[in-house]
């Protein structure tokens, strides 16, 4: 008997060639990284110190 449930579970197990197509769909990262790339402005921000604090 357990050789038949052994030898009758190998037959579940799929090889690549019996699977079935997969679709794969663009990230929205990958989608629009051309768009991203064109449209993007750089932005220069001015960084000022901030005020030291006394410590007493």
């Amino acid at each position: 008997m357990a050789t038949f449930d052994a030898i009758s579970k190998t037959y579940s197990y799929l090889t690549p060639d019996l699977w079935k197509e997969t679709v794969f769909t663009k990230s929205p990262y990958q989608e629009f990284t051309d768009h991203l790339v064109k449209t993007h402005t750089r932005v220069s921000v001015q960084r000022t110190q901030a005020p030291a604090v006394a410590t007493t």
